[in-house]
């Protein structure tokens, strides 16, 4: 019923999502393995290491082993800001959904309008190597998160107050909302990875762990609505 009553561009709802996402990680394991190597407290290395290097390096135009990049960096580019693109265009078809109460889609509003704006951070973070832009990828990394952990509690609420939606396609924004504010506290408040290898490789796994929940969180929640719309 809910299907035919709304207009819905299925390619982006669920079928790009689901298929990009994959590509995407894909994208990044193959940029992981042509990166030259080096990190902040082993710049010989000749390696991408899934323990010191953050997923920004490989978008270093020159690797901290002081290699050209040009590869793992184009990469990188790629995979992030299509990323980006795809799931901006996820979230300008999700919030349609919620048009059953005023408070619902006041909330799906507000969950689009900041993953939208989520989504341009993580574009601004493949457009600025942080060799070259180290203060504007900075901000675009953490305003990436902040974002997208608002966008994530707004779908949370929207999700629980529809009708039509089950309950448990919430569940998977709300691990997403504890995951990103976990990882924002981590991040923005605990010490700086200069402080020792054993810091950075905290924050590195960190990184690497809300990656990996945020694309399982989008791939599920596209799964999940191809199955209500397909009953």
């Amino acid at each position: 019923m809910m299907k035919n009553s709304i207009h819905l561009n299925e390619i982006w709802l669920w079928k790009a999502p689901r298929t990009f996402l994959i590509i995407f990680l894909l994208i990044l394991i193959v940029a992981a393995l042509l990166y030259p190597g080096g990190t902040i407290y082993d710049k010989e290395i000749t390696s991408y290491s899934i323990k010191y290097n953050f997923l920004s390096d490989m978008g270093r135009t020159i690797a901290i082993n002081g290699e050209n990049n040009f590869f793992s960096s184009s990469l990188f580019l790629l995979g992030l800001s299509g990323a980006g693109v795809v799931i901006l265009l996820f979230f300008m078809q999700v919030w349609r959904l919620f048009s059953d109460t005023k408070t619902s889609k006041t909330l799906a509003i507000i969950g689009t309008s900041s993953g939208v704006l989520g989504c341009l951070c993580m574009v601004g973070v493949a457009f600025t190597p942080v060799d070259l832009f180290t203060a504007p990828h900075i901000a675009f990394a953490n305003w990436l998160f902040r974002f997208f952990f608002l966008s994530a509690l707004a779908y949370t609420i929207a999700i629980l107050l529809n009708k039509e939606l089950p309950n448990r396609l919430a569940i998977g924004y709300l691990i997403f909302s504890i995951s990103i504010i976990s990882y924002i506290l981590i991040n923005e408040l605990g010490p700086s990875p200069s402080v020792s290898q054993t810091i950075l490789a905290i924050k590195v796994i960190a990184q690497k762990a809300i990656l990996i929940i945020f694309v399982l969180a989008i791939y599920f929640q596209s799964t999940g609505l191809k199955k209500v719309f397909d009953k």
